[in-house]
C-alpha cells in the first residue's frame, strides 16, 4: 500500500511539475517577427499579436485571432495552437495552424519568444515579445 501511494505521490508531483512548464503565446502582446526561407534566407520583419479566445481555448489548445502586419500588408487570421509537447521547462512545442493559410509543426513557445518552424508554406519567422 505504501509502494502505491509512493507511486501516486510522485505522479502527481511529475503531473504539477510538467503543468507548470508549459508555455503559451502571450495574450493580446506585440511580437517582433523575422521572416525567412526554410533554407535560412531572411526576407523581412513584421509584427504579431495573438488575442486567446478563452471559450474556446484550454490547457491543450490555444485559439484566436492573429493581427499580423510584414511586408507593407496586414491582416488577421484565426489561429490554432495544437498538440503541446512540454519538452523542457523552458519550452512548450506546439502545432500551429494559421486557418486557410499556412501550418507549421515545430513551433516553440518560450516565456517571451516563438519560433514557428516545419512550415508547409516554406517560410519560419522568430517572434520576440516587444513588451
Amino acid at each position: 500500500m505504501l509502494k502505491r501511494s509512493l507511486l501516486f505521490a510522485l505522479m502527481l508531483v511529475a503531473l504539477v511539475a510538467s503543468a507548470e512548464a508549459r508555455k503559451f503565446p502571450v495574450d493580446n502582446q506585440q511580437y517582433i517577427c523575422y521572416h525567412y526561407t526554410d533554407t535560412g534566407y531572411y526576407i523581412g520583419q513584421g509584427l504579431a499579436r495573438f488575442d486567446v479566445n478563452p471559450s474556446t481555448s484550454n490547457f491543450d489548445i490555444q485559439r484566436g485571432i492573429e493581427y499580423w502586419s510584414f511586408g507593407g500588408t496586414s491582416d488577421n487570421r484565426r489561429f490554432t495552437f495544437a498538440k503541446p509537447n512540454d519538452l523542457s521547462p523552458s519550452y512548450t512545442r506546439w502545432e500551429f495552424t494559421a486557418n486557410l493559410d499556412h501550418q507549421c509543426q515545430e513551433t516553440d513557445v518560450y516565456n517571451y519568444s516563438i519560433f514557428f518552424k516545419q512550415c508547409d508554406n516554406h517560410q519560419e519567422r522568430d517572434c520576440f515579445l516587444l513588451n
